[in-house]
């Protein structure tokens, strides 16, 4: 029976080699495998069936090429078969990598680099390293990133492996590149296009012709940059012609297609690339194209298009690599590292006991010794530790409380004006002076005071959870030209009771940034109530929107008291938390300005102040536009 089953699995390899028809040659693939279960004794087979299974579909069901993969690897390790079982574990981090799943991906090539260090596998080994550097390539992690591929160098060099010192180099290039030295990433890239020549590699040609074009796109050498492109499409799927590949090639191409201003043939290209993204599942390349459709559309000056696949770009990273996938991926290596140190441990446990029954009876003493020794140092690392854990407690507890104090002085800072509104409209209603006609705007108004305070109040503990946990907002892209506007007139009822007019000044074409909305309003709004607060009455407060040198600009600019030098300097550095009254003697927590700094980090943007005494200031908040905002 198992010579049998050894014959139908030889048949669906040779029709593998000689077929295109692999959809009948993974099917009759699956019934062996579904077969192979109801034989133990045919285990090995059903293992390398599951492998089999595994590369036929990856690169093109990337889901189902893992699920194979799981089942060949869980089956290899109860086998025993370690070079399977390597194998699998190895492309099973090969087809999450493929499909975006960087914590997945770490997770299996963390387990390939276990088997090939206690096995010795010195070739593979350098492969897994090379693979796990280019996952935190990825993600942008360029140190851990070029620990793993320096430490997969070393093993291609001892070998004499020159294909894989070209892809070192290609992977040290990419990591240059990405850092903005792009000198230094052309002499790699060509360095490893020269070994690549010499060994008749293409597909490795391939990839570097393609990145080295990317790099000179980014030299602004562009019809060169176009014409290597051209090349790596042109030799890349005669060597690899797999849907993921032609993606990855196809979104280059269509980069440099953009930056020669050949739009049509742009769109086109990043179009099909979307098409074999998703028939690959690779979530990364699709995520790729919308983020270049984003920037092409720009270019062409169609903002409504822009601002939809920057949309699509950013929704589909949330998803791929969100906080909670960072701490996983760290967790998985920390994983890693701790198993090994493990082992060094236990074989030098096992070292030290075989020189123990060397030396016998005559140690005994010394080892008692060494025994309370360790227990001692043991004891005393303990406390240590003890004590570095209880000062960590007491810095963080320092920190809430001055987190707590901050946030009470904040948020006292911005009710007391929609408090004030609504004793005004309780005094008002129950005096009798009013009818209920009079009273019906001032009804409607109270209501928005409330509601926008109530929106405030939502996004000050979203800000001081995200100072406690330590986590960034969630960023969007978003048209702004809107929000002056709104803002303004949530502020004018303030004004009004100094006979303060804001206008407001917007452009006609789109301005887009990356930012979360309702943080941004808070910003403004803190700005033009400390403009209300001291601007003189019956005069005028400007807010502004422009572009400039790469940024949006929203500028609130008074005519009031203005402030001394002494006064300007002690704000811009924050070293001065005390209020000052306004020219109404309205009061404050001097915490606003505090606030709007702390809301602008995590939207790369800035305040600017001018200010000069009897003179009024200038508060100009900067924000990168979309196209230049950093993903």
């Amino acid at each position: 029976m198992k010579s049998c089953i050894i014959s139908i699995y030889l048949l669906c390899l040779f029709a593998i080699s000689f077929s295109a028809k692999a959809q009948q040659t993974t099917s009759t693939l699956d019934s062996l495998v579904l077969l192979l279960e109801k034989h133990p004794d045919a285990d090995s087979i059903r293992q390398q069936a599951l492998q089999d299974l595994g590369a036929l579909y990856q690169d093109v069901d990337n889901k189902r090429s893992a699920q194979y993969y799981l089942q060949a690897a869980e089956l290899a390790q109860h086998l025993g078969l370690a070079l399977p079982e390597w194998r699998a574990w190895y492309n099973l981090g090969y087809s999450h990598f493929s499909a975006g799943n960087y914590k997945d991906a770490i997770e299996y090539y963390l387990k390939a680099i276990r088997i090939a260090e206690k096995e010795q596998y010195k070739s593979r080994l350098a492969n897994s390293y090379m693979s796990l550097g280019n996952v935190f390539m990825e993600m942008g992690d360029f140190k851990k990133a070029k620990s793993y591929h320096d430490q997969s160098a070393a093993v291609y060099i001892r070998n004499n492996d020159t294909l894989g010192l070209a892809s070192y180099y290609n992977e040290i290039g990419l990591g240059f590149s990405r850092q903005k030295q792009l000198d230094s990433a052309a002499a790699y890239f060509n360095k490893g296009l020269v070994l690549a020549r010499q060994i008749n590699d293409g597909l490795m040609q391939a990839d570097l012709l393609s990145n080295l074009g990317l790099n000179y796109k980014k030299q602004q050498r562009y019809p060169e940059a176009l014409a290597l492109l051209k090349e790596a499409w042109w030799l890349g799927p005669q060597h690899y012609n797999t849907p993921d590949y032609k993606a990855a090639l196809l979104n280059n191409l269509g980069a440099g297609y953009m930056v020669n201003r050949m739009y049509d043939s742009a769109k086109a290209a990043y179009f099909a690339s979307i098409a074999y993204s998703k028939e690959s599942g690779s979530k990364a390349s699709e995520m790729e194209n919308y983020r270049n459709l984003g920037e092409l559309f720009s270019m062409m000056n169609q903002p409504d298009s822009q601002l939809a696949y920057m949309q699509q770009y950013y929704a589909l990273k949330d998803s791929l690599l969100n906080a909670d996938i960072k701490t996983a991926i760290t967790q998985k290596e920390a994983d890693y590292r701790i198993d090994k140190k493990q082992a060094e441990v236990d074989a030098e446990k096992r070292n030290r006991n075989w020189l123990l029954a060397l030396v016998g009876l005559s140690l005994l003493a010394g080892a008692a010794v060494y025994v309370a020794w360790r227990q001692t140092n043991r004891s005393n690392k303990q406390l240590l530790e003890l004590n570095e854990h209880i000062s960590a407690q007491k810095n963080q507890l320092e920190k809430l409380n001055a987190l707590k104090d901050r946030l009470m002085s904040i948020i006292s800072h911005d009710l007391r004006n929609p408090l004030a509104t609504i004793q005004t409209f309780f005094d008002m209603s129950t005096s009798g002076d009013l009818s209920a006609e009079q009273l019906k705007p001032l009804q409607q108004h109270t209501s928005n005071v409330v509601q926008n305070t109530s929106h405030m109040l939502d996004n000050l503990l979203l800000w001081a959870n995200l100072q406690v946990r330590q986590e960034q907002p969630v960023l969007k892209p978003i048209a702004i030209n809107h929000l002056p506007a709104e803002v303004a007139a949530q502020v004018q009822p303030q004004a009004d009771k100094k006979d303060i007019q804001i206008e407001v000044h917007v452009p006609a074409q789109t301005i887009q940034v990356l930012a979360q909305e309702e943080m941004l309003r808070i910003v403004l709004r803190n700005l033009l109530t400390n403009a209300v607060k001291f601007s003189r009455p019956n005069s005028a407060i400007q807010l502004l929107l422009k572009e400039e040198n790469g940024a949006a600009v929203l500028s609130v600019k008074d005519n009031g008291v203005g402030m001394t030098p002494d006064q300007l300097n002690a704000l811009i550095q924050q070293t001065n938390n005390s209020t000052t009254a306004g020219t109404g003697n309205e009061k404050g927590s001097g915490l606003g300005v505090f606030l709007v700094h702390e809301l602008l980090k995590p939207m790369q943007g800035r305040l600017e102040i001018e200010s000069a005494q009897h003179e009024g200031s200038v508060f100009s908040v900067r924000i990168p536009l979309l196209q230049t905002a950093k993903a």
